[in-house]
């Protein structure tokens, strides 16, 4: 009888902490076959902590923090806002899109429109699964004809694309109705708006590139041309400046490999500026046109093997400076750094690191 009353106390409270658990589950439903999915990539963002809640990439359910609203971002790029307002396990109906663009890797560049794996043809309208528009837009050929427009799964238009035979045009959305970016293909820039309205970001490729962004007080944030890019604070001070200038243009010119001629090297300075605008540090590295950052935001972003010299400043005077070099042991080619110290005119040596150090001695 003893053991009876226990399994039963422990079964019962297993039910009531299981049900006190937050747990969201969704269940992905493929529009073309009517059948679930159980092989789509998700992950849920907690927009009140603004980050990505720790999941395994094959569990089926996620254990939530709290009750609230939540992002679920699936498919790669496809998301829907949910809210969770009950304990226990909440199961979720997502509709797939079955609306999707198909963009070929080809120059020139070539991208169509496929409905379950047809070419799009004629007017097609895409669902969630609470019966919401999600997509509607005419296409001929699999090719958008007249204006594209998308909705959130409340309903809120969240995305227009206007077709032009010189390039469309496409623009994103705030919740409130105003516009958040503006991409048009046929002028060549694009324009980034905050949530106020006022102008964030101005981008151009028409000739020369330029990028220009803003602080929210109208101030200017960033000016990047393709030789340089100027970084300022709100305060409108020189923060950081960047420069690259392209070296051994003449081997690149003449070299009979196509690949080669494409290749470009750039010599970068980048100067960094306190608060007041005086001079602090200067780092000197090597970059090709294949690295991913252009005008990189961090010193983590520069490969470690491209640093070639960070000079150090107080009041606009060097007093120290990290040189490095390569060295050959047996061989085998390493590059390290070498610290110096500045006594007088002379700069003495104080220590050398590995390479991997880099970015700790310049924070």
């Amino acid at each position: 009888m003893k053991n009876n009353m226990f399994f039963l106390i422990f079964f019962l409270s297993t039910i009531i902490l299981h049900a006190q658990k937050i747990i969201y589950k969704p269940i992905f439903i493929n529009q073309c076959t009517n059948e679930e999915d159980k092989n789509v990539i998700w992950d849920i963002i907690d927009l009140k902590q603004k980050k990505y809640l720790k999941k395994g990439p094959f569990d089926i359910e996620i254990l939530l923090p709290s009750l609230g609203e939540f992002q679920l971002v699936y498919d790669f790029y496809d998301s829907e806002q949910i809210e969770i307002k009950k304990t226990g396990t909440t199961t979720d109906t997502i509709f797939l899109e079955k609306l999707k663009l198909f963009v070929a890797i080809s120059n020139p560049p070539f991208s169509e429109y496929k409905v379950c794996n047809t070419l799009a043809n004629g007017r097609v309208t895409d669902y969630y699964s609470n019966g919401k528009i999600r997509a509607i837009g005419t296409f001929e050929n699999g090719q958008l004809t007249d204006t594209l427009k998308k909705y959130d799964n409340e309903g809120i238009l969240t995305e227009l694309q206007i077709p032009n035979k010189k390039g469309n045009r496409l623009l994103d959305y705030y919740k409130d109705g105003k516009i958040k970016v503006d991409l048009n293909y046929r002028k060549k820039e694009k324009k980034l708006y905050y949530e106020s309205g006022k102008l964030a970001e101005y981008e151009s490729w028409k000739g020369k590139s330029k990028l220009v962004s803003y602080f929210e007080n109208g101030t200017l944030k960033r000016l990047k041309r393709p030789k340089k890019q100027e970084t300022f604070s709100e305060k409108e001070i020189l923060v950081d400046k960047i420069t690259r200038k392209e070296i051994l243009k003449l081997k690149r010119l003449f070299s009979f490999n196509r690949i080669d001629r494409n290749h470009r090297f750039y010599e970068y300075h980048w100067v960094h500026h306190d608060k007041k605008g005086a001079k602090k540090c200067e780092i000197v590295y090597y970059e090709s046109n294949y690295s991913v950052y252009d005008f990189p935001d961090s010193i983590q972003q520069i490969n470690q093997t491209s640093f070639d010299m960070v000079t150090f400043y107080k009041e606009s005077i060097p007093y120290k400076k990290i040189e490095a070099i390569y060295l050959n042991e047996e061989n085998n080619y390493s590059k390290q750094l070498i610290v110096y110290r500045k006594e007088n005119e002379d700069w003495i040596e104080e220590k050398r690191y590995s390479i991997d150090a880099i970015y700790s001695l310049i924070e």
